[in-house]
């Protein structure tokens, strides 16, 4: 998954996943253009492929935090 956004000011972004419960599953690392992307690759923080169904992700810039759903489907 990757997550694109406009960053003009090159801030640094993060961005986690999480599973229905809240529980943290990873960070995102840096997407193919770090200043403007972060990436996920289905995988856990202990770098183990997470079972399908439904996550959330937070992409936070700056102050500004966008969330929302994202599928694992195996």
């Amino acid at each position: 998954m990757i997550f694109k956004f406009s960053n003009p000011e090159l801030l640094s972004p993060t961005g986690q996943i999480y599973d229905l419960s809240g529980a943290l599953v990873a960070n995102c690392a840096p997407g193919p253009n770090p200043d403007d992307s972060l990436e996920w690759h289905g995988k856990s923080s202990d770098h183990v492929i997470v079972p399908g169904g439904i996550y959330l992700y937070q992409v936070t810039l700056n102050a500004k935090s966008w969330t929302g759903t994202v599928v694992g489907a195996r």
